[in-house]
């Protein structure tokens, strides 16, 4: 494919700057389709697999800078990694987590993540106020190569690349593609936007921006986080808890042990999963009466939640965790359990 180097920015400049976001989500869709060199081509999985990473990082860069952080493809890559960190996933190819994503960015209504048979919000009706919510791609064009590709390869199209349909762009190439051209900043440059950091993790409105902000505090693997993460660690938000107790994790700070011990009763099963987790990294003794209460309902088929079987995944993972804590304490509680086989 020969791309067209010499694309114009300034119409989606001009329409970023004057904060029109709708105009300039489908302006950028246009100017996609232009850098490849065909009509209607943006949302394909192979092109967006192979489009230019120059470009990709400048329309990027534009988003980031016009919207203050909020909207970009590196803003939603960050997300996703997010969840991909935090929230478990039965399936081969990440689709509760894909709908996890569309209600954290605001594609998706209620935005209580656990409805996964919520509706679609309309294209036009999407409030452009939460993180990662644009790009977004569902502009007109879209459509009429999605039904281009549906009457020239069938369903089995739609079968390879159903997350188009849902997604705007390509979900999984763009993801791949965001890894590939916009590497993570590296620790200079998560230090210098530690207050932003900060600031955002216990005082943002919107919790997608809470719960990046503590992504980012875990990647500097810092001591001087670790106060701003435990007094964030009962935030509302289960999607921020989770991300407090990975960042916690990641440091490695003793000083966690509390908050992770008490993380292990959290209501929301991902927390625990992390709290186990990280119970295991931090080696504290303190973590093991918790886990056992852990493993004890683990054992037990949850009745009024209509599971009827045990939870094997989380008995798998305090195993492991008591392996890590290695300690004679933590060896004489895994003497003690009989998990279910």
């Amino acid at each position: 494919m020969l791309f067209n180097r010499t694309a114009d920015y300034q119409a989606l400049q001009e329409l970023l700057a004057a904060r029109l976001w709708h105009a300039a989500d489908q302006k950028t869709y246009a100017l996609m389709c232009n850098i490849l060199g065909q009509q209607g081509a943006a949302t394909s999985a192979w092109a967006i697999a192979h489009f230019p990473c120059d470009d990709f990082q400048k329309i990027d860069r534009l988003w980031v800078e016009a919207s203050d952080g909020v909207f970009g493809f590196s803003v939603q890559k960050s997300i996703w990694d997010d969840i991909c960190e935090t929230v478990h996933d039965w399936s081969e190819v990440n689709q509760y987590r894909k709908q996890v994503f569309r209600a954290r960015v605001g594609w998706k209504q209620p935005t209580d993540e656990t409805a996964l048979l919520g509706p679609s919000v309309a294209y036009e009706d999407l409030c452009l106020s939460k993180a990662g919510q644009l790009p977004n791609g569902r502009a007109t064009q879209f459509f009429a190569f999605q039904q281009f590709c549906l009457e020239k390869y069938g369903e089995s199209w739609a079968g390879t690349s159903a997350t188009v349909s849902e997604y705007g762009f390509a979900f999984d190439p763009l993801m791949q593609r965001s890894a590939t051209c916009l590497a993570a900043p590296d620790q200079a440059a998560l230090a210098a936007d530690f207050e932003q950091y900060a600031t955002q993790l216990l005082h943002h409105a919107d919790p997608s921006l809470r719960s990046l902000s503590a992504r980012s505090l875990g990647n500097l693997r810092s001591d001087r986080a670790v106060p701003l993460l435990l007094s964030a660690i009962a935030d509302p938000s289960a999607p921020v808890r989770r991300s407090v107790v990975n960042a916690l994790g990641k440091i490695g700070s003793a000083a966690a042990i509390p908050a992770i011990t008490a993380a292990i009763d959290d209501a929301d099963w991902n927390v625990r999963r992390l709290a186990i987790e990280a119970a295991g990294t931090l080696k504290g003794d303190e973590a093991i009466p918790a886990l056992m209460r852990a493993m004890e309902r683990a054992l037990t088929p949850d009745l009024p939640r209509k599971i009827a079987v045990a939870d094997t995944t989380t008995q798998q993972n305090i195993l492991q965790a008591l392996r890590n804590i290695g300690s004679e304490a933590a060896k004489n509680a895994i003497a003690q359990l009989n998990p279910a086989p």
